[in-house]
């Protein structure tokens, strides 16, 4: 499929959150993310088709650096890291974000959104702590209201972490704290205690990348630290080897984030804007 996208009208902060899934009785594209409004409110906008968005949505709730979306059972699920107090919030919606419930605040802090990520039957939340060296950090759920069994990683990051099911691992994909910030990978089977197979790539990132888990591959994307700060993106069918790198014409200065795409096929992807409003855009690979 040839690379196409559309640019809304509503501008955000910080990166996007992007889900593929049915809420109530409608399956299509999420979109969510804070707005350049003064208070940075929460908003969830839907699309069954390409360039057929709506059924735009805002919360009352805030955050200045953007939020994490997936489909878990029949809810869609929202992390984002507090206004002020930076403290980590999940929430549940069955009516396309219109109302929010089970609203979780965890004593858990980030500068960053949080991450939200599947494996198996749990709800995994990731994000780069507080501390000094900003250390990566997992917990899990069954029902997206109890969180357990923290792991802190002795991995640090200048953003949010990703997380991707592939081949029966939990695959996290983060931007290092190395003096050039270079894309990192590695993945667990048994949720954090150990991880195996890191990866360190010669590509380099001024925010997060995302991870898609897409079968036999799994994509990675990323903003580069080049001038434009262009959007790239690579495959890699063994969780250890990328290759065939694509640069878009697109660039952000915050996470761009896949997901998959409309009826469960292809690749869906969403940015902020480097316009001078950052206006959100949403492609299709």
């Amino acid at each position: 499929m040839a690379f196409s996208k559309i640019t809304l009208p509503d501008t955000a902060v910080g990166a996007p959150g992007l889900m593929m899934g049915a809420v109530g009785s409608a399956a299509g594209l999420y979109l969510g993310w804070s707005g350049t409004d003064a208070a940075h409110h929460l908003n969830v906008e839907s699309s069954a088709a390409p360039e057929r968005w709506g059924n735009k949505h805002t919360s009352a709730e805030t955050s200045p650096v953007g939020v994490s979306l997936i489909h878990f059972g029949s809810n869609m699920v929202m992390a984002w890291s507090g206004t002020g107090n930076q403290q980590l919030n999940i929430a549940t919606s069955q009516d396309f974000g219109a109302t929010w419930t089970n609203k979780v605040t965890l004593a858990e802090t980030s500068a960053h959104r949080p991450t939200l990520g599947l494996w198996g039957k749990s709800l995994v939340l990731a994000w780069t702590g507080t501390d000094t060296d900003h250390h990566l950090n997992l917990m899990f759920s069954a029902d997206a209201k109890t969180w357990t069994g923290k792991v802190t990683s002795v991995e640090t990051s200048i953003d949010a972490p990703y997380l991707a099911d592939f081949m029966g691992k939990l695959y996290m994909a983060w931007t290092g704290t190395d003096s050039e910030h270079r894309l990192n990978v590695v993945a667990t089977a048994d949720e954090g205690r150990t991880w195996t197979g890191k990866v360190t790539l010669g590509d380099t990132s001024i925010a997060g990348p995302s991870l898609l888990g897409l079968g036999n591959l799994m994509r990675i994307a990323w903003s580069g630290t080049d001038g434009n700060h262009s959007i790239n993106y690579m495959d890699t069918r063994d969780g250890t080897t990328f290759s065939g790198k694509v640069t878009l014409g697109e660039s952000s200065d915050s996470s761009p984030i896949l997901s998959i795409g409309y009826g469960g096929s292809g690749v869906a992807i969403a940015w902020t804007g480097r316009d001078a409003e950052h206006h959100l855009n949403v492609g299709l690979l």
